[in-house]
């Protein structure tokens, strides 16, 4: 069997994290993949054959190129993130599937052109096969999109646990902080985070953002502009964010809207507790403890965020951590194979 991941770009943000690990959770396990990249990474170095940068800007020809990839290697299964390439897949429907990390009614504007957005979104994905990171996004799809679908399938992203923990070892150059892991975009509301951050009690503490993104010049701004510059640190892009979130006294999702949150599940494993907005539907899953629920802040709300941060430092409960194993990349391999055969 021979599967090929296409996605858009492998430095940033969950998605791409997700799909980098899933390439090497398959190659781990004895299934020969490759991972296609239509954007040229910034930063990250790549030395792996199986990762086939396409790297142009005019998608017809990524497409072209992707096409006779995907013929010399004669891939069996393909699975595309960035759902335009679809069409230059040589393979029959059966063999496509279409992954969905968001929950696309929180994401779309209620105007025209979020009408026509939902009108995009119904052709893209009718009649195909989609696999889904959460029921949420599920139920999105069901109740709000209306898409026709041919098969759906929750699967949720891989975690490599032995990476993780391995990973989180390294030292970091600050200590005494919060930390944020996630893109730099306005759903993100890091802008949130730090006006709630301006306003805790403790004034020694940092707040670590780590990630990168078209809101950084903003997020600089406003962390000035509130006389924070020494004590909010931006790290730009880092491949290894484990290791500031092992070290951190807490992390912070600050979300409007999440279709998973990876990072919500990678602190849990590190036992760190998590403070999140109520952005994730994964919050309504039975797996998820039901300790940890006051934890979750109100969306888009400075003053409870702040008081959610606040009792986090002071006391977090302990829950039975077992819970993300469900994640592991072994298990989730599993899941991916069924609907294969």
């Amino acid at each position: 069997m021979k599967i090929a991941l296409i996605v858009k770009e492998i430095e940033g943000g969950g998605i791409q994290k997700s799909f980098l690990t899933l390439f090497n959770s398959f190659n781990k396990y004895g299934i020969e993949t490759y991972l296609f990249v239509l954007r040229k990474p910034k930063k990250l170095i790549i030395n792996n054959k199986k990762i086939i940068i396409l790297g142009h800007k005019i998608n017809l020809i990524n497409g072209i190129k992707l096409y006779f990839y995907i013929k010399k290697l004669k891939i069996d299964f393909a699975i595309i993130n960035s759902e335009y390439m679809g069409k230059y897949i040589p393979l029959n429907s059966n063999k496509k599937f279409y992954t969905i990390h968001v929950i696309w009614s929180e994401r779309i504007k209620q105007n025209i052109s979020g009408f026509f957005k939902k009108i995009s979104l119904k052709i893209k994905y009718n009649n195909k096969n989609l696999i889904v990171v959460s029921n949420g996004i599920k139920n999105d799809i069901n109740e709000n999109l209306k898409i026709k679908y041919k098969n759906i399938y929750v699967i949720a992203d891989p975690y490599d646990f032995e990476e993780i923990e391995q990973k989180s070892k390294e030292k970091v150059p600050i200590h005494n902080y919060i930390v944020s892991v996630g893109s730099l975009l306005s759903v993100k509301r890091h802008d949130i985070l730090i006006k709630a951050f301006s306003k805790l009690k403790n004034k020694n503490i940092k707040l670590v953002i780590v990630g990168q993104g078209n809101q950084l010049e903003k997020l600089q701004k406003l962390a000035k502009d509130l006389n924070l510059e020494k004590r909010v640190i931006f790290t730009d892009f880092e491949e290894n964010p484990y290791k500031w979130i092992k070290n951190s006294k807490l992390l912070v999702v600050s979300s409007e809207s999440e279709g998973f949150s990876r990072v919500i599940i990678e602190a849990l494993y590190l036992n760190i507790p998590v403070v999140s907005t109520n952005c994730s539907p994964i919050f309504k899953e039975e797996f998820f403890p039901k300790e940890l629920k006051p934890f979750i802040a109100k969306i888009n709300d400075i003053e409870n965020l702040k008081e959610t941060i606040e009792k986090a430092l002071e006391y977090y409960p302990n829950y039975d951590r077992r819970f993300v194993q469900q994640f592991s990349d072994k298990n989730i391999i599993k899941e991916y194979l069924k609907i294969f055969k």
